[in-house]
């Protein structure tokens, strides 16, 4: 289970005059904008239901976005419970204004020291399709913590909840083949090819083609793009 917790609409945070300096730096105007957006909200009690956890904000190593960190700040004044910002995003491209293909092949890898045992909750401005918190959670589990949550200042229309749900990966299974669609995720280095991986966000986009031939026509042309990119660059 992994809980997604959204504490206002996004495109409030968008209209305020306090985002571009949020999005750019300004710490200051980051913890207003969120203050302004998520004060009433009873986040900071839901965290007590996961015991003791440890926030840790979404953090690019090539970003200035300020949003997550000062939600962390806003959440851990308000519940008493210990913020680790050592987690870092290594990323190619940035994912701003990418359409949904490039979004889902441009992963990156985290670093951070995980710790044993210990619950997490995953902090981030704003959630698209999963795959950047994703990233994260994966890399928690992958050292031995227990990811529990992830708090988001806002939302896309079907970007919650971001596990697959029994519901989508029967869809999945019923409308591609297991084993073809796991090789052409492998083959374009996503998860390794386990589509149980994928977000239900990321589901709900693949079932958009009605073959697996024509989604793997977008997903490997997209991903012969990047790698021309990377080459070139």
């Amino acid at each position: 289970m992994f809980d997604c917790v959204v504490m206002s609409a996004g495109r409030l945070a968008r209209k305020s005059p306090l985002f571009d300096a949020a999005k750019h730096g300004d710490e200051d105007a980051a913890y207003r904008l969120v203050l302004s957006l998520c004060a009433g909200h009873p986040g900071p009690k839901r965290l007590a239901s996961y015991g003791k956890p440890i926030l840790v904000p979404v953090i690019s190593a090539s970003s200035r976005n300020r949003l997550p960190i000062a939600m962390c700040r806003f959440l851990a004044g308000r519940s008493g419970v210990e913020i680790d910002d050592g987690f870092r995003l290594h990323s190619e491209r940035s994912r701003k204004e990418q359409k949904a293909v490039e979004r889902l092949l441009n992963r990156g890898a985290f670093s951070g020291d995980v710790r044993e045992g210990r619950k997490y909750v995953l902090v981030d401005d704003f959630i698209t399709m999963g795959g950047t918190v994703n990233e994260l959670r994966l890399h928690i589990e992958a050292g031995g913590g227990v990811p529990v949550a992830g708090f988001f200042m806002g939302s896309s229309l079907y970007s919650v909840p971001l596990l697959q749900t029994e519901k989508m990966s029967a869809l999945i299974r019923e409308r591609f083949d297991p084993a073809e669609l796991s090789a052409a995720l492998a083959h374009v280095g996503l998860y390794g090819g386990d589509v149980s991986k994928l977000t239900n966000s990321e589901c709900r986009y693949i079932l958009k083609f009605r073959t697996l031939d024509e989604f793997r026509h977008v997903l490997f042309t997209a991903w012969g793009a990047r790698r021309k990119r990377n080459v070139t660059s």
